[in-house]
């Protein structure tokens, strides 16, 4: 940025080569560029403008700290700037899937116990991993929770925890691929009472009528049933036998490309319920009558599920469960980013290690919880030191 009189430092960047968004957005680039106004840690931004024009806060972050009980916005601002140094999660699904996955293969090295299935998601306890991870679930949900664009977050953050593999296609009826190549559907909403979409049938609804080689007179009701508000529920409630097999038919045509359908529906206690419902159990249900709804757009053609399917017995509705987050309080946050003497004094050894050759802030840039290891070797601080003399 030499153009620029004194010199000009970048503080945001947006990638606009192909390899950034093709993958999800194809062509619509300025698609990509309105959602990429949802992903921007401003707090981080704001630190790099603070840093490079020199602005000084009025007291230190840490006195702040130590005298405020409620610790307020510079726990915010320290906590932004200090948890970039531990890699956060980002909220992107691609970015998020394979950032997710390589922390998880980490900590099931160490000892996290998690089996990467479906069965496994259900139990899925993320405060039992170390405390860096902690922190970066903790951030992650915090942010997931408030994403504009939360159904691929969750597709994202599904695909990294079992390890598998994102839908490449945006017209896909399943989101992800398993490494047991189960084909599953991942939804989120936002409450018990929100009802949710599989797949829209419109394509296949349509291509069966063309086919349909029985009468005329059955012909001429599937066009009708077609032109309903919910041909699924016309069918299996009709009393004509050959449109139940139709259903029966239809049904086994519309899951082909789908294995299990993953409903997730976040708390603001630090956890995302979830409800699992495999192939059998999606074909029975619905062959239930009323447990499909209209849809919301006119001229839709849709499977909505009722928010019936959740209260279904044990038998014939979901299996379920959730995933909780780790909950970390202010405290905590505080306690992790300023440490004690002892973190300080290696902060101080690596900071002066950095000014001997020519590194400014060192130790700055060290995350935190790799500070306080340190700081509890006291053979470790005898060399670092020696380095110094």
């Amino acid at each position: 940025m030499n153009i620029i009189e004194d010199g000009g430092y970048p503080l945001l960047g947006l990638d606009l080569w192909e390899h950034a968004y093709y993958l999800r957005y194809r062509n619509k680039r300025d698609e990509y560029i309105k959602k990429f106004w949802n992903h921007i840690n401003w707090e981080f931004v704001n630190e790099l403008f603070v840093n490079k024009t020199k602005k000084k806060l009025n007291e230190s972050y840490f006195k702040i700290l130590n005298e405020s009980e409620e610790f307020g916005g510079d726990l915010k601002k320290v906590m932004a700037r200090e948890l970039q140094k531990i890699r956060l999660i980002p909220l992107d699904a691609q970015a998020a899937n394979e950032a997710i996955n390589n922390i998880i293969i980490a900590e099931i090295n160490r000892g996290l116990d998690f089996n990467r299935t479906i069965d496994g998601l259900m139990t899925l306890d993320l405060s039992n991993v170390t405390e860096r991870s902690r922190f970066r679930f903790n951030n992650y949900y915090q942010r997931f929770i408030k994403s504009r664009t939360r159904g691929f977050d969750f597709e994202g953050l599904i695909s990294g925890l079992l390890g598998g593999k994102l839908s490449e296609g945006l017209n896909t009826p399943y989101d992800m691929i398993t490494p047991k190549n189960e084909k599953i559907s991942c939804k989120i909403v936002r409450s018990a009472e929100e009802a949710v979409v599989l797949k829209g049938v419109s394509y296949s609804l349509d291509t069966y009528i063309k086919n349909y080689n029985g009468s005329e007179e059955n012909k001429e009701e599937l066009i009708q049933m077609y032109n309903s508000e919910n041909p699924i529920d016309y069918l299996i409630r009709s009393e004509n036998q050959d449109f139940k097999n139709i259903a029966e038919d239809l049904i086994d045509n519309l899951l082909l490309d789908v294995d299990g359908m993953l409903l997730g529906i976040p708390n603001n206690e630090m956890f995302i319920s979830l409800f699992y419902f495999d192939k059998e159990k999606i074909k029975s249900i619905l062959k239930i009558p009323g447990m499909t709804v209209k849809p919301k757009s006119k001229g839709s053609t849709q499977i909505r599920f009722s928010t019936k399917i959740l209260n279904l017995s044990d038998e014939v509705g979901p299996a379920k469960g959730k995933i909780t987050f780790p909950t970390i309080s202010s405290l905590e946050y505080s306690e992790f980013l300023i440490g004690d003497e002892k973190t300080k004094e290696i902060l101080n050894i690596f900071n002066s290690i950095g000014n001997k050759y020519g590194v400014q802030g060192l130790g700055n840039n060290i995350p935190q919880d790799i500070i306080q290891k340190l700081s509890k070797n006291e053979r470790f601080k005898f060399d670092l030191k020696r380095l110094l003399k």
